[in-house]
């Protein structure tokens, strides 16, 4: 795929650049073949045994370390030497695995993120802590690849903070009249103005909203406040995806858009203005994260009339698994800054990040796939799928334990 020339101007993301990228993006996923990624090196059942009963002892150390510590404690280099073990577990080189430990900036600014949500929203329960603070990693991730300081800035949390108050509060409501009200007023802020929220669910979107004015200014920043509304447009359209059954290249096109503009709102509101190379990367990679969320939740979609590429009837999830894999390479290999020698450990951090995706996703819905796609999946994966399941589980489990313990503090502490 050939790359876009380098260019020092910044990217104007206006509604038919916005909808270039999708099409772009759209046309890549069409050309991308299906058939299968060569297998790397299988793993014997010796050594998937072996790493089993790490991953066991692993998940006991880490719940006796959850379940003992006291709010406030500074425990960074405990925490760093745990994710380090699990990242040697799961292949990662010394390069990777210093991406995500080498630098104690992203374990802050993750733990600065949680002590504002809670003091934000108390009584916002875990999982939608969880999905807030997954958009705000992202962020993070892009501020080391662009060369920024690492930190959670007040956009970082406006922005990744809207996602449980606004994606979920779309995906619940279907297409009622109080809904579309609800969007034009919800535009109308992200616009400038002041609409009169009609609850104090809309005054807290409101207010997140007045957390990415305090980092940019709209008339210093009108690329930022251009991308945001894109994904709001976006969002709204992907409401078509909900209840009557589109034609795949519609799907196709309202996932393009819809996951292609949030990753791009993620750029602008770290670095402010995105050269053209940039924006491209930045979309693309949106889009496969947008296309590796449908991908694992094709089940859950299926029985919500949900429709993406993966869930409509009669999709091929087989075909579909490998283009999405051969996607994936293609978005990664756009990007000339993943591409330079100090950012390849990093790179290679995102490719194992997604393809752990893609086989958990197999793992959690093996009645949808073809054994042989199954046995090609997880041949060379470190444990059983099995094992995975179960144990994904109980790690999510304790991992949602442990975050409404620290809300259920600042529950009582707002009270008090």
């Amino acid at each position: 795929m050939a790359l876009p020339s380098p260019r020092t101007e910044s990217f104007q993301p206006s509604p038919e650049a916005v909808d270039a990228l999708g099409e772009r993006w759209a046309d890549v996923w069409r050309s991308t073949p299906e058939d299968p990624l060569p297998v790397g090196r299988a793993v014997s059942s010796s050594a998937r045994q072996a790493n089993e009963a790490r991953v066991e002892d692993w998940l006991g150390r880490l719940e006796r370390r959850l379940a003992a510590r006291r709010p406030g404690e500074d425990d960074d280099r405990e925490i760093l030497a745990l994710v380090d073990e699990a990242a040697t577990m799961a292949g990662a080189g010394r390069g990777e695995r210093e991406e995500l430990v080498g630098s104690p900036a992203l374990l802050r600014a993750s733990r600065d993120f949680v002590d504002r949500a809670r003091r934000f929203a108390p009584d916002l329960d875990a999982e939608s802590l969880g999905q807030a603070l997954r958009n705000a990693w992202v962020m993070l991730v892009f501020e080391r690849l662009l060369g920024l300081e690492v930190a959670c800035t007040p956009a970082v949390f406006g922005y990744s903070m809207l996602y449980p108050f606004t994606d979920n509060r779309l995906d619940r409501a279907g297409g009622s009249a109080a809904l579309a009200a609800w969007c034009e007023r919800l535009e109308e802020r992200l616009r400038g103005g002041e609409p009169i929220p009609c609850s104090p669910h809309e005054a807290d979107v409101h207010r997140l909203v007045g957390e990415i004015e305090r980092s940019f200014d709209r008339d210093r920043h009108p690329e930022v406040w251009a991308s945001v509304l894109a994904i709001h447009r976006a969002q709204v359209s992907s409401l078509g995806q909900q209840g009557r059954e589109p034609g795949a290249d519609a799907v196709l096109r309202l996932s393009c858009a819809k996951g292609g503009t949030s990753v791009l709102a993620d750029g602008f509101l770290v670095a402010g203005r995105l050269e053209p190379e940039d924006a491209d990367f930045f979309f693309g990679y949106g889009v496969a994260l947008q296309l590796l969320d449908d991908f694992e939740d094709a089940t859950a979609d299926r029985r919500a009339r949900h429709w993406t590429l993966f869930s409509r009837p009669g999709a091929d999830l087989d075909r579909g698994l490998y283009r999405l894999r051969r996607f994936v390479e293609r978005v990664l290999a756009s990007s000339r800054r993943l591409g330079a020698p100090s950012r390849r450990a990093l790179r290679g951090l995102v490719r194992r990040s997604c393809a752990g995706l893609v086989a958990g996703a197999v793992a959690g819905q093996e009645e949808l796939f073809a054994e042989a796609t199954r046995r090609h999946v997880e041949a060379t994966f470190p444990v059983r799928f099995s094992f995975l399941r179960r144990r994904r589980a109980r790690f999510r489990d304790r991992a949602i334990a442990a975050l409404e313990r620290e809300l259920g503090r600042a529950a009582l502490d707002q009270r008090r």
